[in-house]
């Protein structure tokens, strides 16, 4: 396969669409470095994928931290020496309208959101420099393209995302590193979306379907940036 032996690096990586990219990958034998702030479901994720005959390890660390994103690249670097698929997942989905919504909470938005991913990403970029190949794949949302009332801060952090990923993608074309986003909607994650058909939402099996897709396209093709949203209109969607 053509994954099997990279060294795939997920963050936000205890539950969520990042369990189900780092399982995903594992399967289609991936050597994957799971990264969380959460180190007990860290390690239950990582038993799994072992349990499975995967190849993982875990790496606690809050990425608001910048001391932690240099001890996570380090340790890669010390640990496996590279460093072949970076999947920026981690994030926090915080809501509330903007006359309600504290500068703290704006901060917390954008410290991981898109700070955090910056920093990890820059971290990065010089071992896929060095290898001459890479692959990035950042999680935005539907929510950076078009930002839906009480949404203000998250989506202009995820909007963040996806500009920060077409400017580094221009710039790493000469060193063969491909830099890819996604922008799902309505995902069916834990505490999310109650109200309404769960089933009928995108599933977080789906959005790593989509990683793994453009992992391995072949090197003529680019994808910048893609949505993945549910098929059904919103009056089907409420139970």
């Amino acid at each position: 396969m053509v994954l099997t032996g990279k060294v795939v690096l997920v963050t936000g990586a205890s539950s969520g669409i990042g369990e189900a990219i780092a399982y995903r990958f594992a399967r289609e034998g991936g050597s994957v470095i799971l990264c969380a702030r959460r180190e007990d479901l860290l390690s239950e994720n990582v038993k799994k994928i072992r349990g499975l005959g995967g190849e993982a390890l875990f790496v606690k660390a809050d990425l608001r931290v910048d001391a932690d994103v240099e001890g996570l690249v380090n340790f890669i670097k010390e640990k496996v020496g590279r460093i072949d698929i970076l999947i920026n997942n981690a994030g926090v989905a915080l809501g509330g309208f903007i006359d309600d919504f504290s500068m703290k909470s704006y901060d917390d938005v954008m410290n991981i959101n898109i700070r955090a991913l910056y920093n990890l990403t820059k971290q990065v970029i010089p071992l896929m420099k060095a290898q001459r190949e890479g692959i990035i794949i950042s999680i935005s949302s539907g929510s950076g393209k078009r930002g839906p009332p009480s949404q203000s801060a998250y989506a202009a952090s995820k909007a963040a995302v996806i500009v920060f990923s077409e400017s580094i993608a221009e710039e790493l074309k000469p060193f063969n590193v491909k830099v890819h986003t996604i922008c799902p909607g309505m995902v069916a994650v834990k505490g999310h979306y109650q109200n309404m058909d769960r089933e009928k939402l995108v599933q977080t099996q789906d959005v790593a379907d989509l990683v793994i897709y453009l992992s391995n396209l072949p090197q003529r093709v680019n994808i910048s940036e893609v949505s993945i949203m549910p098929y059904y209109p919103i009056n089907m969607l409420n139970k």
